[in-house]
């Protein structure tokens, strides 16, 4: 299938692949050959090998690292086109065919443990900074809580206190005077009412007579 070609003579890579949870190999390679007379164009060989960590969750790191780079001669005059899972389209000013090999392969083991190391340090250095602000927060809660609690303990002694003083000033009552009492305000307010009614009979009478 003919392949139309830009004159910009930029290479422009692009790669769809979906994600692997532990192990992801990509193998493409694509060579587009046209005719000399209308562009050059350029054979790509790219392989991505991603290895991702024991967590499925962890950031996978990669470097990228250029395998070969290969010069050819012209094409040949008739065009023809492999597509797999990657278009590349690439364009050359010069009258050559290119072969580009790129391959990405994961950090060493000692640069990423260099790495965790510094981010780990950095944490730190972030928790140990802020300590001392934790620290002075947590003094301040206190003295506000100590200061609360001072103030209520003083009210309750207070109030002890007072209770304390009533209770001495009352006096204890006999049960036998407190019925002697029942009982006199009992016949006294019986002789109030039998008074009440003489009085009131003494009026009645002199008015029917």
């Amino acid at each position: 299938m003919p392949t139309s070609l830009p004159s910009s003579g930029h290479f422009e890579l692009e790669t769809a692949f979906e994600g692997a949870s532990s192990i992801l190999t990509l193998m493409s390679i694509i060579k587009v050959i046209e005719d000399p007379t209308q562009s050059p164009a350029s054979s790509v060989q790219r392989r991505l090998i991603v290895h991702s960590a024991s967590n499925i969750d962890a950031d996978v790191l990669i470097s990228p690292m250029l395998a070969h780079v290969e010069r050819e001669g012209p094409p040949s005059p008739k065009p023809s086109c492999d597509e797999g899972s990657s278009a590349v389209v690439a364009i050359l000013e010069e009258p050559e065919v290119s072969s580009t090999g790129v391959e990405i392969v994961p950090m060493n083991v000692s640069a990423t443990m260099a790495i965790v190391a510094k981010a780990t340090i950095v944490m730190a250095q972030v928790r140990l900074e802020a300590a001392p602000h934790q620290k002075e927060e947590l003094e301040l809660d206190l003295a506000e809580l100590t200061k609360k609690w001072d103030s209520q303990v003083a009210e309750l002694q207070a109030k002890t206190e007072r209770l304390s003083v009533v209770k001495s000033q009352v006096i204890p009552l006999d049960p036998r005077i407190l019925r002697e009492q029942a009982q006199k305000g009992a016949h006294e307010i019986r002789d109030a009412q039998i008074v009440e009614c003489v009085a009131q009979i003494h009026t009645f009478y002199p008015l029917s007579l």
